[in-house]
């Protein structure tokens, strides 16, 4: 009875340490469930919070998850999880969701495009493969980002320049169109040297006016301008006319720097340059 008992009180206390380790264990799960409560949490407001409708199919091809902005471009419930996508009709306009997704599935490789919606609603579309945290393919991730206002922007801003470049071409006054961002800089660099009173600096250094005037390339000449210097290419008067227009005197161009220099917006001044042809003078 005596042997009897002691097996009792070691099997008692290996059921205590065992109990203990059950209530250790037990501690540690509910631990992980209150995080992974949390994340799910952090997920659920994520996903109903974020602008852009994001969809998550797995390899083969059926609903895993999405946010509830897709439902402005495919009407989904949350009973519709595990079906397959191509049992659903979207509203983009010739954009067949499961064989973008099998290509970026095959190749790997992300897949970017613009579509517009029935409602001529534009979105850029990504779709991406979807990695699990041991980086094993899993499906694919496919996002729609309304871009609309912005394609609208940039369509308005391309129409503003059309415009202007009509207006710049066949305006009957002649223009062109100078880059003087450089020599900006360059002054920039020379403030910066101590150079306070630049008409003295540049009266001191006049080689460095000519330096300036190679790095303020022309960009652009109008059709009146071609005429005024008698040139029959664009390319050949914009590589020449800053030449033309300091071969005479630099006092124009050394107005033009302090203008730079003083940060004026406006600039009138006469300079007298020669044509590509035969040499007259021209005052402009």
């Amino acid at each position: 009875m005596q042997s009897t008992n002691e097996e009792l009180e070691t099997s008692q206390e290996e059921l205590q340490s065992l109990n203990e380790e059950a209530v250790t264990v037990n501690a540690e799960l509910q631990s992980r469930i209150d995080e992974l409560q949390s994340a799910n949490d952090d997920m659920k407001n994520l996903f109903d919070s974020t602008q852009i409708a994001t969809l998550f199919l797995d390899t083969r091809f059926c609903i895993r998850r999405f946010t509830p902005k897709i439902k402005e471009i495919i009407n989904l419930e949350a009973s519709d999880m595990g079906r397959p996508i191509a049992h659903f009709t979207s509203k983009l306009q010739g954009m067949d969701l499961t064989a973008v997704s099998s290509q970026v599935l095959k190749t790997l490789e992300k897949h970017e495009s613009e579509i517009y919606d029935d409602k001529e609603r534009c979105f850029f579309i990504r779709v991406l493969p979807y990695r699990t945290t041991n980086n094993v393919i899993d499906g694919v991730v496919i996002s729609f980002e309304d871009i609309s206002i912005r394609k609208k922007a940039q369509q308005a801003l391309i129409s503003s320049e059309i415009r202007y470049k009509r207006l710049f071409d066949f305006s009957p006054v002649p223009m062109w169109e100078q880059d003087f961002s450089k020599v900006a800089l360059a002054l920039q660099t020379l403030r910066a040297e101590g150079v306070t009173d630049l008409g003295e600096y540049l009266r001191k250094q006049p080689q460095d006016v000519e330096k300036l005037s190679k790095i303020a390339p022309v960009l652009d000449i109008n059709k009146a301008a071609m005429a005024l210097f008698k040139a029959d290419g664009k390319r050949k008067l914009a590589l020449t006319l800053p030449d033309l227009m300091i071969q005479r005197s630099t006092q124009p161009f050394i107005t033009q720097l302090l203008a730079v220099w003083n940060q004026q917006d406006n600039l009138s001044l006469d300079c007298q340059c020669e044509d590509l042809q035969q040499g007259y003078l021209i005052k402009k």
